[in-house]
């Protein structure tokens, strides 16, 4: 699950739902043109998962290229420290909080994923 992608993924299908985001028309027409090209039909589940991820950490690096030009004209403009201009780092403060929220669920998965494989190669 991403901010604009949540999908079952099983061995020889991909099951995507709630794809009301604008983002996944786009996401999906890649994904088919990807998969009709791809040589990789014994690990279909693998390269959808590895789809899905690298489109939301795509996304995400979209997203903080436009906001570092913002924080950095933020942190500018505060270093008269005072009061007021302390106010204008609580909406970044939030942006950021909001960022690493949906960030979360991604790394845990990947986190899962590695460590299911690493216990998978201690059993072998």
């Amino acid at each position: 699950r991403t901010d604009f992608v949540r999908a079952v993924v099983e061995p020889s299908r991909v099951i995507f739902l709630d794809s009301r985001h604008p983002t996944f028309a786009a996401f999906v027409q890649e994904f088919r043109n990807t998969w009709r090209s791809a040589e990789c039909a014994g690990a279909f589940n693998g390269w959808a998962i590895e789809c899905i991820i690298c489109a939301a950490v795509n996304m995400h690096s979209l997203r903080l290229q436009v906001v570092k030009p913002v924080v950095e004209s933020v942190l500018g403009s505060v270093r008269t420290r005072t009061f007021n201009c302390l106010l204008q780092l609580y909406p970044l403060k939030m942006m950021l909080s909001s960022f690493v929220e949906q960030m979360r669920p991604l790394v845990q998965g990947l986190r899962q994923t590695v460590q299911r494989e690493l216990e998978a190669e201690a059993e072998a």
